[in-house]
């Protein structure tokens, strides 16, 4: 299966991460092209980031379409998702669904790991659109596109320890696909469930 994998924002240095991601659950007949939006925001994290990243989003998957057999959207806010099925007639899987519906799997409360406080009413409201209203806790990290992946690792491990001071959560879900990068540390050194969306997204593509 040839899968596109759309970073709707314009912050190149994710593409890795996000890549990565995605290979680590990809069977062998899949087939990964990696795509990042230039013309978008460098981060999604408001309303008017996901307005302007979802048109531009929609624009290149339909670009991409007679060479493309699914597409996964790799930010978490889900922009352009419906659209780019009703505009291509292909598969597609935003990794918010994608990472939501694979924590709501686990017994007892989730968390998503947001990059700010800002971001925490979106975060709601899109556990509110999928049907998971009053599912998850919501915590803002401080994560920025700019950090180092030693620098992801930290900000999100503190926001993990704050977290679990409150409750104990069965999953803590990543809440911005440049965070991915950092999923499989996090499962060794902190012996938690850690749902990296675009894993999840890769996966729900298979037969």
């Amino acid at each position: 299966m040839q899968i596109t994998i759309i970073n709707p924002n314009s912050t190149e240095s994710m593409n890795q991460g996000i890549f990565e991601s995605a290979a680590r659950v990809a069977s062998r007949n899949d087939k990964l092209r990696m795509l990042c939006v230039k013309e978008s925001p460098a981060l999604i994290n408001s309303a008017v980031d996901e307005v302007n990243a979802a048109y531009w989003t929609l624009k290149k998957a339909i670009e991409l379409s007679s060479v493309t057999d699914g597409y996964v959207v790799a930010c978490h806010s889900d922009p352009a998702v419906k659209a780019i099925g009703e505009a291509t007639g292909k598969p597609v899987v935003g990794i918010g669904f994608a990472s939501l519906s694979a924590a709501a799997k686990y017994a007892g409360p989730s968390a998503i790991l947001a990059i700010s406080e800002q971001s925490i009413p979106r975060k709601e409201a899109l556990a509110k659109r999928y049907g998971f209203e009053g599912r998850f806790d919501t915590f803002a990290t401080g994560y920025t596109e700019e950090m180092t992946d030693s620098d992801v690792f930290e900000c999100l491990s503190r926001a993990i320890s704050l977290a679990r001071q409150k409750k104990a959560y069965s999953s803590f879900v990543l809440g911005c696909a440049g965070m991915g990068s950092v999923a499989p540390r996090l499962r060794k050194q902190l012996g938690l469930v850690i749902i990296d969306g675009t894993e999840e997204a890769v996966l729900s593509m298979k037969p």
